[in-house]
């Protein structure tokens, strides 16, 4: 529950230009950061944490290790996080908030969340839309690599603040909230050049047992992942509820 301060803006260095947040949030802790998508909260937990432990933990999570494609469907391109011996201020912020070298694919941020909510990390089944009769896709189960020693109180604190994310005042992720439906969820933007970005949004839902994790991203976008991807993503998780398919606090139809 350590608080730090948001002033709006990150101090890198003493000669480099300071990064800004897209707010000041002011007093913050870690799941009211992720609600509301604290770049200078990030920044600061990083230096306090070690970018070092930042690394390991990516890894952990399987960022930079991604399986290879089984032989049904898509292949993925492999992620890669930043990792150094000796790091400058400003290399630190880039990997606190997953920019400069640090990169991922669509399938290695839904692996990550799949982990968050199981607590294990495994090696997922690719499936192509239509290339396999619904019988077979339910008898593909994915292989667990390794238990993920992430403790059950850091994951309370990342689950309050995704479901703040969706449910609080000024959360980043309200345009995701779905009637009848409870929703974990985070943000994010890529910048990738000068007046580019991809925004990005990872939700699991059920918030109270989590069944799927679904991640869009909308590429060349011009606002974040909340704006641009939260309206989307809330219309998509509707359908599903429209079909029976998710309910709050419920599994999904032939489970």
């Amino acid at each position: 529950e350590q608080r730090l301060f948001c002033s709006g803006k990150c101090r890198v260095g003493a000669r480099a230009k300071a990064r800004a947040c897209w707010k000041s949030h002011g007093s913050i802790n870690a799941a009211e950061a992720l609600a509301f998508s604290c770049n200078s909260f990030a920044y600061e937990a990083a230096k306090l944490a070690g970018p070092e432990n930042v690394v390991l933990w990516a890894r952990r999570f399987g960022i930079g290790a991604d399986p290879q494609a089984p032989q049904y469907g898509l292949g993925a391109a492999r992620s890669q996080v930043m990792a150094k011996s000796t790091w400058h201020l400003g290399e630190i912020y880039n990997l606190a908030i997953g920019k400069g070298e640090t990169l991922t694919t669509m399938v290695a941020l839904a692996n990550y969340g799949a982990a968050l909510a199981t607590r294990q990390l495994v090696a997922p089944v690719y499936v192509e839309e239509d290339s396999l009769p619904d019988e077979a896709r339910r008898s593909l189960v994915a292989r667990a690599v390794r238990p993920l020693p992430l403790p059950a109180a850091v994951q309370e604190i990342v689950f309050r603040g995704m479901l703040a994310c969706t449910e609080m005042r000024g959360g980043t992720g309200g345009d995701a909230a779905c009637s009848g439906l409870r929703v974990l969820a985070k943000t994010g933007t890529a910048v990738l050049t000068s007046g580019k970005q991809n925004a990005l949004m990872l939700v699991l839902v059920p918030a109270e047992r989590p069944k799927y994790c679904i991640v869009c991203a909308i590429q060349d976008s011009e606002s974040g992942g909340g704006g641009t991807v939260g309206p989307r993503m809330g219309r998509f998780l509707e359908g599903l509820v429209g079909l029976g398919r998710l309910s709050s606090g419920t599994l999904a139809k032939d489970d």
